[in-house]
């Protein structure tokens, strides 16, 4: 879909997170995770495609000030 988009953002972070993130809100044990991680587009492609990636790791506050920055951006183009 990158193609039909002016600006593709990546949410990013790393694995071990990422998995540890989905397990305690979907309630999934890592077997699952696993499956679903195998058949999706790697972390590193995606960020090869993006315009911007966002790093996810961080306090929230950081977090949601970089996402404001962003949609301020967003606005402007």
């Amino acid at each position: 879909w990158d193609k039909y988009c002016k600006l593709v953002v990546v949410a990013d972070v790393d694995y071990e997170i990422q998995k540890k993130r989905v397990m305690l809100r979907d309630n999934v044990e890592a077997e699952h995770f696993d499956k679903i991680n195998d058949v999706q587009m790697s972390n590193e492609v995606k960020k090869k495609m993006a315009d911007i990636v966002i790093n996810t790791d961080k306090p929230h506050n950081l977090l949601k000030l970089e996402v404001i920055t962003l949609l301020n951006y967003v606005e402007r183009l």
